[in-house]
């Protein structure tokens, strides 16, 4: 009986939380989602009802209205699969670029007149938060793909928690020294363009590079 030849590659090494803690690729994911989520979104939702409520609607008005942020993020999440065809990076610029529109609609509230900007901002954002959310860890997970993916993805979710404590915080200490949410929406507004570029800068798309560079070091 012939020998079967056994061509089976060694295995490469696997990522751990302290290799993948020496890489600057996941803290630029850690802090994509710190912006997005943190002083991006969590900024927001702490303080939009209450917003609202100063521009002249009611509470049950802008409670309903921007409720539809969850049902539309549940929209963002059923596309994200694009991320497949386009690319993560792609994916989440297009969030992104919708969260600011979504920004500038609610930032464009001046009165109880249009309330279509309220149901723009909540629809947009919601649908841009539905695609960010999942390509996030999609992106981490070609990088860092591994049996330590869930512990690596806790890394990434400290962001989310360090933000979603100082997010909602700074919208209040702004409006209560200036009196208007308007700076600390602007705030919200740059932070949605900098969780793009800091995820951009992660890469995911080089993630073989990534790896094999993590190899040659031995690290």
């Amino acid at each position: 009986m012939n020998e079967i030849e056994d061509t089976k590659k060694p295995d490469t090494p696997e990522w751990t939380i302290g290799k993948a803690a020496k890489t600057h690729n996941l803290w630029l994911l850690a802090f994509s989602q710190f912006c997005y989520w943190g002083t991006g979104n969590y900024l927001v939702i702490a303080h939009q009802i209450k917003f609202a409520v100063d521009v002249g609607y009611t509470s049950v008005l802008a409670a309903s209205v921007f409720a539809l942020f969850g049902i539309a993020s549940i929209g963002g999440q059923l596309c994200a699969s694009i991320s497949d065809v386009i690319g993560r990076e792609k994916t989440v610029w297009i969030a992104s670029v919708l969260a600011i529109g979504a920004m500038v609609a609610l930032l464009s509230v001046k009165d109880n007149s249009q309330s279509w900007l309220l149901y723009t901002y909540a629809i947009v954002s919601g649908i841009a938060t539905g695609l960010f959310s999942p390509t996030i860890f999609v992106g981490l997970a070609d990088i860092f793909h591994g049996k330590n993916i869930g512990a690596i993805s806790a890394l990434v979710l400290t962001g989310t928690g360090i933000g979603g404590a100082l997010g909602p915080w700074l919208g209040g200490y702004i409006h209560d020294v200036s009196g208007s949410y308007s700076t600390a929406f602007i705030i919200s507004l740059v932070s949605f363009a900098v969780a793009g570029v800091s995820f951009w800068l992660a890469a995911p798309r080089n993630a073989v590079k990534i790896r094999t560079r993590m190899e040659s070091l031995g690290t």
